[in-house]
């Protein structure tokens, strides 16, 4: 069972709150990706589509966003999305730079296994780049992430596959 809250090193009377999507979120989902993303690559045709409409891309198709608030400012966003007939992938996960390394992004990916969790899938996929993006993959495998086999062709800044079995 997934049940740890992402301790974090946040200061004792920063509170974040994780919440599931709103539409007030979107702005925040799409400028937050954007931002990590072009750190490193343009962003890709599929990304402005579906960071533009999340809505259409993942949450009418089953998936779920949550995003993380310091106060009223979204600080972090990700998202889970079906993927095959026995996975969702997890995806689109950000957090501001200004609030990287306080286990931030540790409370988003807790929170999206247990929504994995609560809709009965046995495992959850994401796909990284363990060059460009080491500390997310640092991350993923502290979580309990295991490396698996990538296959080409899926994303093309991805250079690694992993997933958790729930």
């Amino acid at each position: 069972m997934i049940d740890k809250t992402g301790a974090n090193s946040l200061d004792k009377d920063i509170s974040v709150e994780i919440r599931n999507w709103e539409p007030a979120f979107k702005e925040a989902f799409f400028q937050l990706n954007k931002a990590w993303i072009e750190v490193d690559y343009p962003l890709e045709p599929l990304d402005i589509a579906v960071l533009s409409n999340p809505e259409g891309h993942i949450l009418d198709k089953g998936g779920a966003i949550v995003a993380a608030l310091i106060g009223t400012e979204v600080v972090g966003v990700v998202a889970l999305r079906p993927f095959g007939e026995d996975s969702m992938e997890l995806t689109k996960m950000a957090v501001d730079q200004r609030w990287r390394g306080r286990g931030i992004g540790e409370k988003l990916m807790y929170a999206m296994l247990r929504v994995a969790q609560e809709k009965g899938v046995p495992r959850v996929v994401l796909f990284s780049n363990s060059n460009t993006s080491a500390a997310a993959v640092k991350l993923y495998f502290k979580v309990g992430f295991k490396e698996i086999s990538l296959e080409a062709g899926v994303y093309d800044r991805a250079n690694i596959k992993m997933e958790f079995i729930l």
